[in-house]
C-alpha cells in the first residue's frame, strides 16, 4: 500500500528515544511527552499555496533530519510503523547533517563536568 501526503504536510518517522539512560536507568514514560523529538522526513506534500494560488516548495526534503514538539501533528500507524503527519510549520529545526545531532541533558552536564576551567582562581 502506499500513502501520498497532502498539501503543506509532511510525513516523519520519529527516532525511537532510549529505554534506559547510558548508566542503565530506566527512562519514565513522562519524559518522552515533554522533550523534543527528532526524526526523518519520509514523504512531503505538493507544497502550501499562497493567497494567489502559486504552490511554493517545501523548505525541507525526504532525508531531512528534523526537531518536532511532540504535541504537533499527529501520528500515523502504518504498516507497522509509527509516522508522524504535521504541517511544515510546526517542525521546530532542521539538523545539518555534516553536525553532529544535538546533546541531550545529561550528555551536556557531563561535557560541562569534565571541561577545563578556564577561569584562574585568585590566591590569596
Amino acid at each position: 500500500m502506499k500513502m501520498q501526503v497532502l498539501g503543506e504536510r509532511c510525513l516523519i518517522r520519529p527516532d525511537k528515544l532510549p529505554e534506559r539512560t547510558e548508566s542503565g536507568l530506566y527512562m519514565p514514560e513522562l519524559r518522552h511527552e515533554t522533550v523534543s523529538l527528532i526524526g526523518t522526513v519520509v514523504g512531503l506534500g505538493d507544497g502550501p499555496v499562497t493567497k494567489k494560488g502559486v504552490r511554493l516548495p517545501h523548505v525541507v526534503v525526504i532525508g531531512d533530519r528534523v526537531i518536532f514538539s511532540p504535541d504537533s501533528g499527529e501520528e500515523i500507524l502504518f504498516e507497522r510503523d509509527v509516522l508522524v503527519c504535521m504541517r511544515e510549520d510546526d517542525l521546530l529545526a532542521v539538523l545539518d547533517p555534516e553536525q553532529p545531532p544535538p546533546p541531550t541533558s545529561q550528555q551536556d552536564a557531563r561535557a560541562k563536568r569534565m571541561a577545563p576551567r578556564t577561569k584562574k582562581r585568585k590566591r590569596r
